[in-house]
C-alpha cells in the first residue's frame, strides 16, 4: 500500500508506523485512529468519501482501540468466508456503526473517557 507521503489515509494528518503485513492486508498505526488495517481496495474507497465520513470511521477505529480490541481490517467489500486471524469490516459498515445522534455520541465518549481515566483527576491524552 503507498500512503501519500505516509500520511493517514484516514484522518489525514496523522504520520503512519507500519505494523506488519497479513496477506491483502497492511496493518499501520495511527496516533489519531489508533491501529487498524486496510487493503488497497480500501485505500481506494477512502479517497472517494467526504471528511464527514472518514471523521466517523476515525472516531470508531479509535473507539475500538479504546476499548482493547483487535484492530480491525478495513476491506472495500465483504471478505469472502474463510478464517482470518483480525476482524474484518468493510468501510461502509464501520460508517454506519457511528452514533446517529447527539446523545448516543456523548454517551460514547463518556465511555470512552472512563477506560482512559483511572481517576477522575487523571490526564488523558
Amino acid at each position: 500500500m503507498n500512503t501519500k507521503d505516509d500520511l493517514c489515509p484516514i484522518c489525514g494528518a496523522a504520520l503512519l508506523t507500519e505494523i506488519g503485513l497479513s496477506g491483502r492486508v497492511q496493518f499501520v498505526a495511527c496516533p489519531t485512529c489508533g491501529e487498524y488495517g486496510l487493503t488497497d481496495e480500501a485505500l481506494w474507497a477512502l479517497q472517494t468519501l467526504q471528511a464527514e465520513d472518514k471523521a466517523k470511521i476515525s472516531a470508531c477505529l479509535r473507539e475500538q482501540n479504546i476499548r482493547g480490541d483487535d484492530p480491525v481490517a478495513l476491506f472495500r467489500e465483504h471478505h469472502p468466508d474463510r478464517h482470518l486471524e483480525f476482524p474484518v469490516r468493510t468501510v461502509q459498515e464501520i460508517i454506519s456503526t457511528f452514533p446517529p445522534t447527539v446523545s448516543d455520541r456523548l454517551d460514547r465518549a463518556l465511555k470512552n473517557l472512563h477506560k482512559c481515566s483511572n481517576t477522575l483527576k487523571a490526564l488523558i491524552r
